[in-house]
């Protein structure tokens, strides 16, 4: 459905809301970054994050935090929502969903979206599930076409009810020609040795085991290649694999980074080794607009972005053989990673374009918008 042109050019008062804990994880950073386009857009647009530590980049948005478990939270929300009067809510994650959900029971909104970012199944019973199916809810927002055909045919979600947009990237902090010298230098890495990176907090889904072993058939190949491991979480935990691995020395933690570009451009591979629980890997699509060659898992959404041998590499999940392969492949032979490269960059600003996932939420609101009032005057 087309926007009318009183619709497109309404100033819109949006409430975007995160039930991330930690303002910089993937999902809220994508929330931000949307708010701050839909802000540069013209529109009117509040935050709402869950208690979190630090907000990064949020302002100069509008923001504010509620404990989205908290049940007295949930009513000053709700008084909140009824004197600000907004015309869009848009809810990231299903707790933020929940919280949305019941604390505007009985209040009109004239659109409710939210956002889906993982293939998971949607619950049995409960809350999220009777949200997801309830006509108060208007739309729901997939990352992928993963996630959406997820949500159609395994938890029976009518397909127009269900969008693809994809995350996006900041292609002014994310491009070709940045330098990853000075994030060499820092650990101490020389401009020929080979470098394989890793991005994700140090959780079990996220496939860190299989990339060390890997990155261990990588080593007794090309025993210069040194591995970057960026991300929260306990390196303790991996002291067993990497003893046993004797890899230790060849294994950087970076821990958690604010100049993921300039880390991106250092390496000369990205491995998204995933297992579970991905909608659409976000660090790809940054190293692909970096120009980064990358070798993912043939999980969820990733192989949307990612197709074999056209824009990088994709293993079966847990084949440790091949991630190998495909790593050394692209350390080995520059010219094919370079072919990739300039591929996969076309690929992503095609998807995943700032100024176009904007422009493509925007419209969902309108439509959404458009189509109850002219329900409204037909009854």
């Amino acid at each position: 459905m087309g926007m009318s042109p009183d619709t497109s050019q309404r100033r819109l008062k949006i409430l975007q809301v995160a039930s991330h804990s930690d303002a910089t994880r993937g999902g809220a950073v994508q929330m931000i970054l949307l708010a701050r386009g839909l802000r540069d857009r013209g529109h009117e647009v509040h935050c709402v994050f869950h208690r979190p530590k630090e907000v990064v980049g949020a302002a100069p948005l509008r923001a504010r935090l509620f404990d989205l478990e908290r049940w007295t939270d949930m009513w000053r929300f709700r008084t909140w929502v009824r004197r600000e009067r907004f015309d869009i809510i848009h809810s990231h994650r299903d707790p933020a969903l929940r919280f949305c959900f019941l604390a505007t029971l009985g209040i009109a909104i004239p659109a409710f979206v939210t956002q889906r970012g993982t293939v998971y199944r949607l619950p049995r019973w409960g809350i999220v599930r009777w949200a997801f199916r309830s006509r108060k809810l208007d739309h729901v927002i997939a990352v992928a076409e993963a996630v959406r055909r997820s949500l159609v045919e395994e938890s029976g979600l009518a397909p127009e009810k269900v969008s693809v947009v994809y995350g996006s990237y900041d292609p002014e902090r994310f491009h070709r020609g940045l330098s990853g010298k000075a994030v060499r230098r820092e650990f101490a890495l020389s401009d020929e040795a080979p470098v394989v990176g890793i991005v994700g907090a140090l959780v079990g889904k996220k496939g860190h085991a299989d990339f060390f072993e890997a990155a261990a058939q990588v080593v007794r190949t090309l025993p210069s290649a040194r591995f970057l491991v960026v991300g929260k979480g306990k390196m303790e935990r991996f002291g067993e694999i990497l003893e046993r691995l004797g890899l230790s020395p060849c294994v950087i933690f970076a821990g958690h980074r604010d100049d993921m570009p300039e880390v991106l451009a250092a390496l000369d591979v990205l491995v998204c080794a995933s297992r579970k629980g991905e909608g659409l890997t976000g660090v790809l699509r940054e190293a692909m607009a970096v120009g980064t060659p990358v070798v993912t898992t043939d999980i969820a959404g990733n192989t949307e972005l990612v197709v074999h041998e056209k824009t990088g590499f994709v293993v079966p999940v847990g084949a440790c053989a091949a991630m190998a392969e495909a790593i050394l492949r692209l350390l080995k032979d520059r010219e094919e990673a370079n072919r990739l490269t300039v591929a996969a960059e076309e690929r992503v600003r095609q998807l995943c374009l700032h100024s176009r996932r904007c422009e493509q939420i925007e419209r969902i609101y309108c439509d959404i918008i458009e189509r109850k009032q002219k329900r409204k005057v037909e009854s």
